[in-house]
């Protein structure tokens, strides 16, 4: 099953990783191009990962996000 790898690198160098299915990917993209483009008044990226007990929701301040990145990839790969 393909899933994917999206990297949130963070000013200070630290990454979180979240595996995501297509669509959760291209939302958390494209809310991260909102953000940057101005187009949002929002201080804060949110990422929702989607678990077996429910959604679990991370809020990051957008200034200190330095890059958004991802991948496509086996869900056994890693």
């Amino acid at each position: 099953m393909k899933k994917f790898k999206v990297t949130i690198t963070l000013k200070n160098f630290k990454e979180i990783l979240v595996y995501l299915d297509k669509q959760g990917a291209v939302n958390l993209v494209d809310q991260f191009y909102d953000l940057c483009s101005g187009d949002l008044d929002d201080n804060c990226f949110e990422v929702v990962i989607p678990s077996i007990s429910g959604n679990e929701y991370i809020l990051i301040k957008a200034d200190e996000i330095l890059y958004v990145q991802s991948k496509e990839v086996l869900e056994d790969d890693e």
